[in-house]
């Protein structure tokens, strides 16, 4: 083939461009898939940290329980739901602050999730870090009730109101 002929042809264009744009789809590809991890990740850790510290401010209203206490059990619940999370994420354990005085608690964590295909650009892990604050308020209620147990009120009435003070006390205590 002879160098002119050779510059004029044209016949092997469409499969150089299909190479070139066929890498650079693949690689969008990766990063898209890598990103909807990420997310997927954060949702988990933040649904973990959620869990965490609601579980400590219920822990909170059993009086015999000590900051301490509450901040291992806190910290054993989010190991508990972000392994279960089963994301691949590699998480410390997170940074609890419990305030009994306040009924709040507070968790700080920040994980790590290793990519896949963006590891092609030099992108190892993605930082996942999430906060979440919860908060309790515990008050001591007095609860008085005034129940009408005149001759009126004899035979089916009196039960009636029976069960109905008893579920009115299991709702609000």
């Amino acid at each position: 083939m002879s160098l002119q002929k050779f510059r004029t042809d044209r016949s092997g264009n469409v499969a150089i461009i299909f190479a070139l744009t066929i890498t650079a789809i693949i690689s969008m590809l990766g990063l898209a898939i890598d990103f909807q991890r990420s997310v997927s990740a954060e949702q988990n850790v933040q649904s973990a940290l959620d869990n965490s510290t609601l579980a400590a401010v219920r822990l909170m209203q059993d009086a015999s329980k000590t900051p301490a206490e509450i901040k291992t059990y806190a910290e054993t619940m989010f190991a508990q739901n972000i392994k279960g999370a089963n994301a691949n994420l590699n998480c410390p354990t997170p940074t609890v602050t419990v305030d009994v005085k306040a009924g709040k608690a507070r968790a700080d964590v920040s994980c790590h999730l290793p990519t896949t295909l963006a590891s092609l650009f030099s992108i190892q892990q993605v930082k996942v870090t999430q906060t979440s604050t919860s908060s309790v308020n515990i008050t001591n209620l007095d609860l008085a009730m005034m129940l009408d147990v005149s001759g009126s009120m004899s035979g089916q009435k009196i039960k009636d109101l029976q069960d109905a003070a008893k579920n009115a006390i299991d709702i609000l205590i």
